[in-house]
């Protein structure tokens, strides 16, 4: 085929409708600009209060008649979810192949699963995971905290919109960021994004320090990041967070430098 006709076949296809057909990187480096307006952190009247040992989670002060938080990849460590049931009385539902059931003394659940896309022996969707502990008469609020080493992509994209809309509050630590500038890779990072942010909004972004930082053009993108959002019906009024990094962040790894939240995630395009 000549280049003609490769040209002429390309628009019978409608290549160019699809949103993600990038003639030019500059095309990319727009649509990343685009995503990262939309995570501008916002602040709201519920102020932020910090779970765990470090470094913890920032999560919004909104817990009020919340009484299960789903948490996959907890690995050993459940100072979250143990705060949660201690000052709130929030039931963890656990799960991680990766490990034993922790040896925490508090009122949870365990499955010795990866949280992912499809359900096998290995792996558990989170529609099939909350299926098997809660069934539709429990029509109330949840948490969602999620750090399952680049697995939360796939994962959330296989969420229920239904089930999503059900975490008053969600958190992920979200991995490989740096792929935000791989043409392959960025729909699948925007698509998760965009899920979340259907029913939520961004309230708390966190820089995890002993991960690198690349420059892309004008942005600098941190390559792991927590991510807080809340419901968007849970607020009565927004307005763009100012303060980064949070006084009560508290950095993975005291030897390294913070890494303080770029410009380009808070000020917009």
């Amino acid at each position: 085929m000549n280049t003609r006709s490769l040209r002429i076949a390309v628009k019978k296809v409608g290549v160019k409708a699809n949103p993600y057909y990038f003639s030019h990187r500059r095309d990319l480096h727009r649509q990343i600009r685009v995503l990262l307006s939309a995570l501008i952190p916002q602040q709201t009247e519920h102020e932020l209060i910090r779970f765990g040992h470090r470094p913890g989670y920032l999560i919004p002060d909104d817990l009020v008649d919340i009484q299960y938080c789903f948490s996959p990849g907890v690995g050993n460590f459940t100072t979250f979810e143990e705060s949660i049931y201690e000052r709130h009385k929030i039931k963890s539902f656990l799960c991680d192949y990766s490990v034993e059931r922790p040896s925490a003394d508090f009122d949870f659940e365990f499955d010795k699963k990866f949280l992912g896309a499809y359900n096998d022996n290995v792996f558990i969707t989170l529609n099939a995971w909350y299926d098997e502990y809660l069934n539709d008469d429990y029509r109330g609020d949840m948490v969602l905290a999620m750090d399952i080493e680049g697995g939360e992509y796939t994962s959330l994209l296989s969420t229920s919109e239904d089930l999503l809309r059900r975490f008053r509050i969600i958190i992920v630590e979200f991995h490989h960021l740096f792929k935000l500038i791989d043409y392959v890779y960025f729909p699948i990072i925007q698509s998760t994004f965009a899920r979340i942010l259907a029913s939520h909004f961004v309230v708390h972004i966190h820089p995890t320090n002993n991960q690198g930082v690349i420059k892309v053009a004008d942005m600098q993108i941190p390559d792991v990041m927590e991510f807080t959002f809340l419901r968007r019906d849970r607020a009565r009024s927004i307005s763009p967070a100012t303060t980064f990094p949070h006084p009560l962040d508290l950095d993975a790894d005291e030897e390294r430098q913070t890494i303080v939240l770029p410009r380009c995630w808070y000020q917009g395009q």
